[in-house]
């Protein structure tokens, strides 16, 4: 509310928290062996993001820019994470220079970021979490093999399950079961065949 009534008033209250958190990064900065860097600022809900683009632009997506630019000096990739749909501001969010973006994909589709985003970035993104939680291991299947597809053009790509489900359920196993099939073992079972 107070974003609304004040938005000055908001934005020096935002600034005190830009500036402790350029704080935060310049000692992380400071910190041998951080690669990656994980933003994130929840923006956005299932339908669209929660203020106007313009808000952001105005008292948000400036202090993005100094963010990564902490990290990018330091050497550090940054990982742009929010729930929700933040397609509205997606092309702010790539002006900052993020290096990477964490895609909910029951918010949003996968590929349509990518596509708009670039092979050039990495990505993290899940599993439908309704269809995790509520669906049939045929569903969760189907999923997996959507992300394999997808990760064929992306291939700097994390994949999680997603949804709250215990490691036992159905649809964890299944998608356990299609990640195996899809994807492999890992490099690290790669690793020991390969001596």
């Amino acid at each position: 509310v107070a974003a609304a009534l004040d938005a000055a008033a908001f934005g020096a209250i935002l600034d005190r928290f830009g500036e402790s958190t350029l704080n935060i990064l310049r000692g992380w900065a400071e910190v041998e062996r951080v690669p990656l860097v994980y933003f994130h600022d929840d923006i956005a809900m299932t339908r669209g993001l929660i203020f106007r683009p313009a808000w952001y632009r105005e008292f948000v997506f400036p202090w993005y820019r100094r963010f990564v630019d902490v990290c990018h000096n330091a050497g550090q990739k940054v990982l742009f994470v929010s729930d929700g749909n933040y397609l509205a501001a997606l092309d702010d969010i790539l002006e900052t220079g993020v290096d990477g973006l964490a895609i909910e994909s029951s918010a949003m589709d996968p590929a349509e970021v990518m596509k708009r985003a670039g092979r050039h970035r990495f990505y993290l993104t899940t599993v439908d979490n309704r269809v995790m939680d509520f669906g049939q291991p045929d569903d969760v299947n189907t999923q997996v093999q959507k992300l394999h597809d997808l990760h064929q053009e992306f291939p700097a790509m994390w994949i999680g399950r997603g949804g709250s489900v215990g490691n036992e359920h159905p649809n964890a196993l299944a998608f356990s079961r299609s990640c195996r099939r899809l994807f492999g073992a890992g490099p690290e079972a790669r690793k020991g065949s390969d001596q």
